[in-house]
């Protein structure tokens, strides 16, 4: 799957890509750098910034998007799966999303 930074416009535009915000609360901020990747990172190294990229897939053309916010440190994105959806453990509800494993 290839990404671009502006869209490519082929495809109808993807709908429905609701926004989660994800709580970083206490964490170090490189225990948060640790956790994230492309446009994640990105907005978290550019407070107030909205990174955007787009891809084509199963006939549509979908944007993932991006914000941190500083001041109240949670990121806001559409783009699926929680940051830390790897470190989940069966039993326990994530700090992050607020998930139960």
């Amino acid at each position: 799957m290839g990404f671009t930074s502006k869209p490519v416009g082929r495809l109808p535009r993807a709908t429905g890509m609701g926004d989660s915000v994800y709580t970083f609360g206490a964490r170090s901020r490189a225990s948060i750098i640790f956790l994230l990747g492309g446009i994640h990172l990105d907005a978290f190294n550019h407070p107030g910034e909205t990174f955007r990229r787009y891809f084509e897939e199963n006939g549509y053309e979908y944007e993932e998007r991006a914000t941190y916010d500083k001041a109240t440190n949670t990121l806001t994105t559409n783009a699926g799966g929680c940051p830390v959806y790897y470190l989940h453990h069966i039993g326990h509800t994530c700090t992050m999303c607020g998930m139960k494993d």
